[in-house]
């Protein structure tokens, strides 16, 4: 992505995200790492919840669809 598109779009996006389902404070920002939304460990233990949890993840599954970007992936064996 570039990062005009990071800083106007993406950024924003995740943020909306972020204050929308999650105790969010500009001081303690929520940082999406995946093995505490997995294991719903705080701050993401709003997702322990089934009817946030899907809400969450439609919510999510939209802006990924909306966003442009590309995924680049490389498994050395």
């Amino acid at each position: 992505m570039e990062l005009s598109y990071v800083n106007e779009i993406a950024f924003v996006g995740l943020e909306d995200l972020k204050q929308k389902y999650f105790h969010y404070h500009v001081d303690d920002p929520v940082i999406f790492h995946r093995k505490e939304i997995v294991n719903q460990k705080y701050p993401f233990h709003a997702l322990r919840k089934e009817r946030t949890r899907r809400a969450f993840d439609d919510d999510l599954l939209q802006l990924l669809n909306k966003l442009e970007y590309i995924v680049i992936t490389v498994v050395i064996d």
